[in-house]
């Protein structure tokens, strides 16, 4: 670890193998991204893990009166009330009735603590920037605007900040 300062706390080391390149067959450093790999209404996706802070297993999300239909309600995670958006809403993925419990991926976002329903959270990896191709066309949304080979199969490749900013009416 040389260039490497003290790695005092988990956070530290957590942070040092986040950022740490791995070496390709070549020898050339490649960057990495972290993923959670999921499942929204049976349909595999990859969203952005860097601002991902916990996954919790809710058991209820109370609807809130009013709210727009992205956003799936309130839940407590952790003795915390977080707001959560309706991912199926979200990602125009909608087949049947909103989730009512289940995983929620907990983000960071603009100093707030915000969930993300999900059918099913598979894994969270780090995939080389190499793994990543762009979309084209009728493919591409504001939010989604490649995919990711993850285990042999591509998957549209979600960008999270982007998506709460967008939902927050901030500029991304």
């Amino acid at each position: 670890m040389s260039g490497v300062g003290a790695i005092n706390t988990p956070d530290e080391l957590s942070a040092y193998l986040k950022d740490k390149p791995s070496e390709d067959a070549d020898g050339a450093e490649v960057p990495h991204v972290s993923v959670a790999v999921v499942r929204v209404n049976g349909r595999p996706y990859a969203f952005s893990a860097q601002s991902l802070l916990q996954v919790a297993k809710v058991k209820s999300i109370a609807k809130v009166p009013g709210c727009a239909s992205v956003i799936a309600g309130l839940a407590s995670v952790g003795g915390e009330i977080v707001g959560v958006v309706d991912t199926s809403e979200l990602l125009h993925a909608r087949d049947g009735a909103p989730l009512q419990s289940g995983p929620v991926l907990i983000y960071g976002h603009a100093e707030e603590r915000i969930g993300l329903s999900v059918s099913a959270v598979e894994e969270i990896i780090s995939v080389p920037e190499t793994a990543f191709r762009k979309l084209e066309g009728d493919q591409v949304s504001p939010i989604v605007t490649s995919e990711v080979e993850c285990a042999g199969q591509y998957m549209p490749f979600v960008d999270v900040g982007a998506a709460l900013s967008s939902l927050l009416g901030q500029e991304t």
